[in-house]
């Protein structure tokens, strides 16, 4: 009986009710997670690029993303930020250009919308500009 009125009272000063940890799901809802590296590729007027998408921030469905992209075969690089939403009930993640980080001339930034599958590995869709196609990318 007095081990079981000790630890109410040390549950009591601590703040506690409960000793079982709790597990929070992926903050964006859709499994997108600070901090992880999606690599992949997209299509617009000057051709394929490579494109590397780096998470850097999630604050429930909002992202902010840096994307930094290579041209092969012009050897052009660049990098902007975007900002956006991931929608868990429909796993759609849509981002709008935000800021250069690294403009390279002739180049303008656009935003992406696509869907987002296996909890957060992939993120296919369509680059958002008249002259521009379809994207692919998958988490490292």
């Amino acid at each position: 009986m007095r081990a079981k009125h000790l630890l109410f009272v040390v549950v009591a000063l601590l703040g506690g009710t409960s000793t079982t940890p709790i597990e929070a799901a992926p903050p964006s809802g859709c499994g997108i997670i600070p901090n992880s590296v999606y690599v992949g590729r997209y299509l617009c007027a000057q051709g394929w690029t490579d494109m590397t998408l780096t998470v850097a921030d999630v604050e429930g469905p909002r992202v902010q993303i840096r994307g930094d992209f290579a041209h092969g075969s012009t050897g052009v690089r660049g990098s902007y930020m975007l900002r956006g939403s991931c929608y868990p009930h429909n796993q759609r993640m849509l981002l709008f250009p935000q800021r250069w980080v690294q403009q390279p001339s002739g180049y303008i930034m656009v935003g992406m919308s696509g869907a987002v599958a296996g909890g957060g590995q992939s993120f296919t869709g369509r680059m958002l500009h008249r002259d521009c196609g379809e994207f692919t990318f998958t988490r490292r």
